[in-house]
């Protein structure tokens, strides 16, 4: 219990000192932090602990005095009581406080830095879907991890910064709730063959907010847009098959040519087609979206015969874990691009989709949409 010691005279030095919850207290955590105010003529303190249904122990205190692993989900009761030095004798217990840690899961980082080494965990108990978690040591979800959550939380100690969550190309995180964290896109070079067209990912956003390519206020995708020697190593490309209308072949844009953010407030889970000469590691930083609730994604369609790929809508797992996609109860196919990265290719109905990537749906009706779905 790491707390803060403040003095001042009283008429009875020998009165029993006040101990008190600090501000933000009790949360989910592995330590709790209290004040005690206690008399000058007082040289020193014990703080008296009963945890859940135990007996009460006490122990003395200093001002560099720390108790850790508190438990989740426990009841506490302290109290306190100073030495009186001028009496030589020891004042009464202070009133009681009785608190209770919220229930949940801490990461603190005791072992490592993986999520999934329940080593780090406080009383290495790892959460399922169900639990609240505070984190507070840097963590990683490393690849072919899936970290489950129902919320995320950090607790910063003292003067330490706030921890950070980071999940690593090939790792999952399935929260309920939005959540802080960098989420890694791991972009291979394409082949350096003359008239290539291997190499491309089609590719989406995991942030709940617009996504931006600088530093700014707002959640931001750093290493996408990269340049070498002032020139752009990158291919950044938007679909729209409306945009063939007047001349086949623009139902692609590209960025360098006709700007546009990744995301905008009125337009989430869009897929987009991408490739890097040298390759790149996409980092989404910034709020997640919680993958408790499903996500509706509108599809369009317009029966205009003059659109050569009428009703083909380029979508993107909005989520940081995988996704399906559904039509009401059913599954519904959609189509990804291949290995190589030179083709698109059908997936079976049911196949999920891993966070980052946008697929080809298809749409043969008006007002349509599509649902993301972690089930």
């Amino acid at each position: 219990f790491p707390y803060t010691t403040l003095f001042r005279s009283r008429d009875n030095p020998c009165a029993a000192p006040v101990i008190a919850l600090a501000d933000g207290y009790p949360k989910l955590s592995s330590w709790v932090q209290f004040e005690v105010t206690q008399n000058e003529g007082m040289t020193s303190c014990q703080v008296a602990c009963k945890v859940g249904d135990d007996d009460w122990y006490a122990f003395n205190y200093d001002p560099e005095f720390v108790l850790m692993s508190v438990t989740p989900g426990t009841t506490y009761q302290m109290k306190v009581r100073g030495y009186c030095g001028n009496n030589a004798t020891w004042s009464d217990w202070s009133a009681t406080i009785e608190f209770t840690i919220p229930a949940g899961c801490v990461f603190a980082g005791y072992e490592s830095d993986h999520w999934n080494d329940a080593t780090s965990w406080l009383n290495e108990i790892m959460p399922s879907l169900s639990d609240n978690v505070a984190i507070e040591a840097d963590v990683i979800v490393p690849d072919g991890c899936i970290a489950y959550a129902n919320s995320i939380v950090f607790n910063s100690r003292g003067s330490n910064p706030t921890p950070t969550l980071t999940i690593a190309d090939g790792g999952q995180v399935q929260c309920n709730a939005n959540f802080k964290a960098t989420m890694m896109k791991t972009i291979n070079a394409y082949p350096a063959t003359e008239g290539n067209r291997a190499g491309y990912y089609l590719i989406s956003s995991p942030l709940k907010n617009p996504t931006y390519y600088a530093n700014t206020p707002s959640d931001i995708a750093m290493n996408l847009l990269t340049t070498e020697n002032g020139s752009p190593t990158n291919d950044f490309y938007k679909w729209d098959y409306s945009w063939n209308y007047s001349e086949d072949g623009y139902e692609w844009r590209n960025y360098r040519t006709s700007n546009y953010s990744m995301n905008n407030a009125n337009s989430y889970a869009n897929g987009y087609l991408y490739a890097n000469k040298n390759g790149t590691e996409i980092s989404f930083i910034g709020t997640m979206r919680g993958s408790g609730t499903p996500y509706n994604k509108t599809v369009n369609y317009s029966d205009n015969s003059q659109y050569d790929f009428d009703g083909w809508n380029l979508v993107g797992n909005p989520f940081t874990c995988n996704a399906y996609l559904m039509q009401g109860d059913n599954y519904i196919p959609y189509y990804k691009m291949n290995e190589t990265g030179d083709a698109i290719v059908g997936v079976a109905t049911g196949t999920p989709i891993p966070p980052c990537e946008g697929v080809f749906v298809y749409c043969n009706s008006y007002s349509s949409s599509v649902t993301f779905t972690t089930t």
